[in-house]
């Protein structure tokens, strides 16, 4: 019985994965792939330095909001041959899923799977509006991406790289985009409150042992 359940959710996480990648392929053919607006045409200029190996400082283009890490990424669809105006809302709509796909995926295998499939589902119930903004390569979703790896920690809340790992994803997520605060916040306050009663006694047995030695 508890086969035919795993294979059953297995199939049902597989169905919602299909079709988040289906949706979002649809958004991607009739928003993504035809409307544009200049942050979009500065991002095309970065990738096409990207591409012919030419790096400038941080904010060259004027956009002192924008990493333009999505043209880095998108540089080897690029190479491939897939045209600038393809290229770079895919790699933004790879950006804005993983968050989900790490969560679901960590989640299904390691806590519970009905609770990791749910996850997955939440591309499929966000707004139209999340999807359209999501798309088009603006750098919204990098900063989110970025602090995103700091869910690990919450499946490996007693180990220090868990901790240092959540530490440098928020300061590079945040220096991204101020956005990603809305992942890794909740984030640092479970990660402080699962250790806090470890703090404390660690504070406490502090002086004992000073006594002790004494």
């Amino acid at each position: 019985m508890d086969r035919i359940k795993k294979n059953r959710d297995i199939v049902l996480l597989g169905a919602i994965f299909i079709a988040v990648l289906t949706f979002r392929y649809l958004v991607l053919k009739e928003f993504g792939f035809i409307y544009t607006d200049s942050d979009q045409s500065i991002m095309w200029q970065g990738l096409l330095n990207f591409s012919e190996g030419k790096f400038y400082e941080p904010r060259f283009y004027g956009q002192n909001y924008n990493s333009l890490l999505e043209a880095l990424f998108a540089v080897p669809l690029y190479k491939l041959g897939v045209p600038f105006y393809k290229a770079l809302p895919i790699v933004t709509s790879c950006l804005a899923l993983f968050p989900y796909l790490l969560l679901s995926g960590l989640t299904y295998v390691k806590k519970s799977r009905s609770l990791g499939i749910l996850i997955l589902s939440i591309p499929l119930l966000e707004p139209i509006d999340y999807d359209l903004l999501t798309v088009l390569p603006r750098g919204f979703v990098t900063g989110v991406w970025l602090a995103s790896f700091g869910v690990i920690s919450f499946f490996y809340p007693n180990k220090k790289w868990a901790l240092f790992l959540l530490g440098i994803s928020s300061v590079l997520g945040f220096s991204l985009n101020a956005n990603s605060v809305l992942l890794s916040l909740p984030i640092l306050l479970y990660f402080f409150l699962n250790n806090i009663k470890r703090l404390s006694l660690i504070h406490i047995s502090e002086p004992t042992r000073q006594a002790e030695i004494s």
